[in-house]
């Protein structure tokens, strides 16, 4: 078994203002790298996990905003420093490959059948399951510098022919350290509302005007428009974010539906 660490510290400060007070908040970036083999033969497959977090200092709600973040997205429980929650983190992804792929791994090796003539089985065998988890964090103050719009993007390839990607996006208040969700902004009585405003962007944003047309394109062929938990509070706009498979294939990548803050501010709660 090979370990290899890498950690590094980059500390970066901002300005930002809450209710016309300027307040100085930094952004702590911090990445912690790691692999594991599966045996010491040559080639044995390779799980490599990597997370970049982002935390931040300067504001008196920022402890808030950091706990969450460890607790909801890295599922770190109790109160640890940054440090010793990323080691749980990635060590826990390690441990899961070593325990899912390990027999699974051998007996394929054992039966030692390969797919491709110009390639020893074992070499095939092992690359089918060498596995990468890369997790990478960021964050910026969005709407009025009041708040802090922090994303976490997770990259997971376990095989096959592609990885997979998801992520959270997270609006913070600044002032509170509350999560800022669609719910807080314009009640759920107004899901419905929202939805038709959703639906109604996106044909925008593709240039169609008929639910066919926008079918046709591959959007919603198979579900409805459902609003999502990942939304942002941008300087400029408001976005919400659909991974791939949510609202349209994996072809179609992301989906990003994006408003001004004049279109939605007539639905917003008082």
């Amino acid at each position: 078994m090979r370990w290899t660490i890498v950690l590094y510290i980059i500390v970066a400060a901002l300005v930002c203002g809450c209710n016309e007070e300027r307040v100085p908040v930094a952004f702590s970036e911090a990445m912690l790298a790691d692999s594991v083999a599966l045996g010491e033969e040559v080639g044995a497959p390779v799980c490599r996990a990597s997370l970049q977090l982002v935390t931040i200092d300067g504001s008196a709600a920022a402890e808030d905003i950091n706990r969450y973040v460890l607790r909801e997205l890295l599922g770190v429980q109790q109160e640890v420093a940054v440090n010793e929650a990323m080691r749980s983190y990635v060590d826990g992804q390690l441990a899961e490959f070593t325990d899912i792929v390990r027999e699974m791994y051998y007996e394929d090796l054992a039966y030692g059948q390969s797919d491709s003539l110009d390639m020893e089985p074992s070499l095939q065998i092992a690359a089918r399951y060498s596995y990468d988890y890369r997790t990478e964090a960021s964050a910026g103050v969005g709407r009025a510098d009041s708040v802090v719009c922090y994303r976490l993007r997770a990259y997971r390839y376990m095989g096959g022919a592609h990885g997979m990607s998801s992520e959270r996006w997270l609006t913070f208040s600044l002032g509170s350290g509350q999560q800022l969700t669609w719910q807080r902004l314009f009640g759920e009585d107004f899901e419905q509302g929202l939805c038709k405003l959703l639906t109604d962007k996106l044909m925008q944003q593709e240039g169609v005007n008929t639910m066919e047309a926008l079918h046709e394109r591959g959007y919603l062929y198979s579900g409805e428009m459902f609003v999502s938990d990942d939304m942002l509070m941008e300087p400029q706009q408001i976005v919400f974010h659909y991974d791939p498979y949510e609202i349209a294939p994996y072809a179609l990548g992301d989906i990003d539906i994006a408003f001004s803050y004049s279109e939605l501010s007539p639905y917003f709660l008082p």
